[in-house]
């Protein structure tokens, strides 16, 4: 008779979990299942000047597809487990930044809860936001302040057993 001890142990368990968690992410991702041949789009254009979106990747823990996150909302995210946390740098630095966007989901229940800080220099962080995201689509979440000088973008993901999608952060400046 065979026995499983996988169950025992921790780093097994904890591929089992990371893997039905990958799989409810892949089930819950719309698919495009339409026999006709017209296609809707929609795109937002954000205004040019002293805007900047997400451009590289600096730091992260918890984090699967990590450059998802980067560039303009398309929804395709990066995937933020529990305690996950991504530093994006953008572009370029906004100078006296009053706009930060973020485009986010949720998967699981009830909601998960975003932290958003914000840095000119990528080491000192100002705490702007927390936000309860319980969308399942993607969902554009503004944030309006004088920020000042911002080149970074701080994302954490706290909170329960839920998933975080992330598919774009951008600021604009005033």
């Amino acid at each position: 008779m065979a026995r499983f001890y996988c169950l025992r142990s921790k780093k097994c368990l904890a591929a089992l979990v990371a893997g039905l968690l990958l799989v409810i992410v892949l089930c819950t991702l719309p698919v495009n299942a339409s026999t006709s041949t017209s296609t809707q789009a929609s795109v937002e254009v954000l205004p040019s000047g002293n805007t900047s979106c997400g451009y590289e990747i600096v730091n992260l823990r918890s984090v699967i597809f990590p450059r998802q996150a980067l560039h303009q909302a398309d929804d395709i995210g990066a995937i933020m487990l529990r305690n996950g946390r991504i530093d994006i740098k953008l572009g370029k630095t906004v100078a006296a930044a009053d706009t930060v966007s973020v485009w986010a989901a949720n998967v699981g229940w009830p909601h998960s809860t975003m932290k958003v800080y914000l840095s000119a220099d990528g080491k000192a962080w100002d705490y702007i936001a927390n936000e309860k995201i319980s969308a399942l689509n993607f969902n554009k979440y503004d944030f309006s302040g004088d920020f000042g000088d911002v080149r970074y973008i701080r994302i954490i993901h706290s909170g329960g057993i839920t998933i975080l999608l992330l598919d774009a952060v951008c600021v604009k400046g005033g």
